[in-house]
């Protein structure tokens, strides 16, 4: 499984999980990953991150919202 999809399936089961949406950093995504793979790292998680940061990105059913707390990335997952 690549990280794209890892990072699909532990959103979509955050997401299904909270359905009010899912609050957290790269390290609490990471250790929600960890069901699916052992691969996923923190600066891979991070990169994605980065890459969206004050936007919000729509993938499969499932809605991320990337923005700052302090000095932290932090996102929100939401089922669509």
């Amino acid at each position: 499984m690549n990280n794209s999809e890892i990072i699909l399936k532990t959103a979509k089961e955050l997401a299904k999980e909270n359905p009010k949406g899912w609050t957290g950093d790269s390290c609490d995504f990471v250790s929600a990953s960890a069901s699916h793979s052992q691969e996923l790292t923190n600066i891979e998680v991070n990169n994605f991150m980065s890459t969206y940061m004050g936007m919000s990105y729509y993938w499969d059913g499932v809605e991320f919202k990337f923005y700052r707390q302090g000095l932290n990335n932090k996102m929100i997952i939401k089922k669509l």
